[in-house]
């Protein structure tokens, strides 16, 4: 398992090029450095906070953090979340919680990231019929 301060280094690699995205997720992506840096990210978060954890990152398709929270809330990622018709890739799950917090950052970048948590779809419908 690698360490935070490693994940910060693959971080600053990632978005110096000095890494490519393929060497951190594999091959098949979009927008293949915002996934990677959203991933290593989301790793940085939950390792730090354990009790906070989240179940994925969002960042901007280059890879860096929102400038700001109302950049971060005007994307189109944040509206889908608002209007609920974000999809994941599963049916077995939904979308729980979602908002924009403080970017983790590997020392280069600052800014903000959206985040989601996620739930089992089955279990939300099991609720609703209560």
């Amino acid at each position: 398992m690698k360490t935070i301060s490693q994940r910060q280094t693959q971080l600053t690699q990632l978005l110096t090029g000095e890494l490519k995205p393929r060497q951190i997720i594999g091959t098949g992506y979009k927008y293949p450095k915002s996934v990677a840096s959203a991933w290593l990210r989301k790793e940085i978060h939950n390792e730090q906070n354990p009790s906070q954890s989240v179940s994925d990152l969002f960042v901007q398709t280059n890879g860096a953090p929102f400038t700001s929270e109302k950049k971060a809330k005007c994307s189109k990622m944040y509206q889908q979340l608002v209007k609920g018709s974000f999809e994941l890739i599963t049916r077995n799950l939904i979308v729980s919680d979602y908002g924009v917090m403080p970017a983790p950052t590997s020392g280069i970048d600052e800014g903000f990231c959206i985040y989601i948590e996620t739930a089992s779809a089955k279990s939300q419908h099991s609720h609703a019929s209560d």
